[in-house]
């Protein structure tokens, strides 16, 4: 009876060591879901303006670690590009070339810093800078048989008002 309750111990210690939190914690998050390049059509939103649509294309660069990524925004609205770019950093910080996503012209670009996270396939990141501009992220992604689908929408802030840029865009899967 004694060598049966001590292995059923032993049995029950092993397995308490495979079941602690630590074992049942998901795989570290990796950026490379987001890899791609990706063409689709977005609505473009200003204050006191009715949306207004045309297409957009963004690149994603992930490098092999999948802890950083490159995100190269571009939207065609009414014959002028309105690009911006962003970086997701290893310390999960996210640094914008242009807070307005060109709006301003690129003569007249706001860069700012802000943090990032990633909740599985939900991308999230703010920029600010002194000036009172923002700049607010979010992306998700869904895989299908053969292609990624991205849905990013950008929250441009200044004191004149929000603009809203959401691209539904579409990539061959990698």
């Amino acid at each position: 009876m004694k060598t049966i309750t001590k292995k059923v111990r032993v049995w029950s210690a092993v397995a308490g060591l495979f079941l602690t939190p630590f074992a049942l914690t998901a795989a570290p998050l990796n950026l490379s879901v987001f890899k791609g390049n990706y063409t689709g059509t977005m609505s473009y939103t200003q204050p006191g303006d009715p949306a207004q649509n045309s297409t957009a294309t963004v690149v994603i660069g992930v490098p092999q670690s999948g802890k950083t990524a490159r995100i190269n925004y571009r939207a065609n609205i009414g014959g002028n590009a309105f690009p911006t770019v962003i970086s997701l950093a290893a310390n999960k910080r996210a640094s914008v070339t242009d807070l307005l996503v060109g709006i301003a012209g690129t003569n007249n670009a706001k860069p700012g810093t802000g943090p990032w996270s990633q909740n599985q396939r939900t991308l999230r990141f703010t920029a600010t800078n002194g000036e009172g501009i923002s700049l607010r992220g979010t992306g998700v992604v869904k895989d299908f048989s053969n292609r990624r689908e991205l849905t990013l929408t950008l929250i441009s802030t200044d004191p004149g008002g929000s603009y809203r840029f959401e691209a539904r865009l579409r990539s061959r899967l990698p």
